[in-house]
């Protein structure tokens, strides 16, 4: 008992400590203005999100003024306005860092009235996968707040699953998600290649783009290091494995096993997959916070 009670203290003094040593790196500065008190201010933003999907002003107005001194929220807004604090409580610096990248490239670009005009097309909710994130905060938590915070995870944390069954299908439902937005990082590049969002190199629009296989929808950023930093979190052999079933979870080793869409097999640990999860989430949000900026 008193081993484990200083394993935690030691923890809870090296994240005090790296988190002072990156003061001056941004992600420092995003958590105070949007702290997430574990996930109380990500729940909080997400059921006013959730009332104002469904029209029901009324009762987020209510539900704001409920929560008041916690949270000490403007009543009133539009959905947007909630969106982006939602979407600000869940990127971390793996987010932030996407964010920043997509900016970067957005002003070498010229006019994009075209990927404007097509994102408005696009009826993508992605409420859902936070919503879904939120619901196995549980496993989560155990990894989140290192990255959220841009702090590197000690090879003293050991995170196991409780509920695996439910944990391993949450990659691939993302990567859907994520999949849907990928016009945006294509549209980027092709205004800055070709001066047309809708340009190419082989097909001639942002609409035949939606409809490529996944797996090969980065293939067009591929040369562009900002754009091509989303791939980092984008897998397609663990999104097969996650979609089909095909991972097996050892709960003695806290790994993971399952095949390659090749046959060559994988091993990683459950703390490496919930990485991955949490990365695929933060592009999301990222994404949405980008269309929010510079996309309406």
């Amino acid at each position: 008992m008193f081993t484990a009670i200083l394993s935690n203290c030691l923890e809870m003094q090296r994240m005090s400590e790296l988190l002072s040593k990156e003061q001056n790196e941004g992600i420092i500065e995003h958590r105070t203005n949007y702290e997430n008190y574990n996930s109380e201010a990500m729940r909080f933003y997400l059921k006013i999100c959730s009332l104002l999907s469904k029209d029901k002003n009324d009762l987020a107005n209510s539900y704001i003024e409920k929560n008041q001194i916690i949270f000490d929220e403007k009543k009133g807004e539009n959905y947007s306005y909630y969106l982006e604090k939602l979407l600000n409580h869940v990127i971390g610096s793996y987010g932030l860092e996407l964010l920043d990248a997509f900016t970067e490239e957005k002003s070498k670009t010229g006019d994009i009235t075209a990927l404007i005009e097509f994102n408005n097309t696009q009826n993508i909710n992605n409420l859902e996968s936070i919503e879904e994130f939120i619901g196995l905060f549980s496993e989560f938590s155990q990894i989140f707040t290192y990255l959220n915070k841009g702090i590197e995870i000690s090879d003293n944390i050991k995170p196991t699953s409780t509920d695996f069954n439910r944990t391993k299908k949450y990659y691939s439902s993302a990567y859907e998600k994520l999949a849907k937005m990928l016009y945006i990082p294509a549209g980027l590049n092709n205004s800055i290649e070709r001066g047309n969002p809708h340009s190419f190199e082989k097909i001639d629009s942002l609409a035949k783009f939606t409809s490529i296989g996944n797996g090969d929808k980065l293939r067009c950023v591929k040369d562009n290091i900002n754009l091509n930093k989303i791939s980092s979190c984008y897998d397609n052999h663990l999104r097969n494995a996650s979609f089909h079933s095909h991972m097996k979870y050892n709960p003695k080793k806290a790994k993971i096993s399952f095949n390659q869409n090749n046959g060559t097999p994988i091993s990683m640990t459950y703390k490496e997959y919930l990485v991955m999860c949490i990365k695929i989430t933060e592009a999301i949000a990222a994404l949405n916070l980008f269309t929010l900026k510079h996309l309406q």
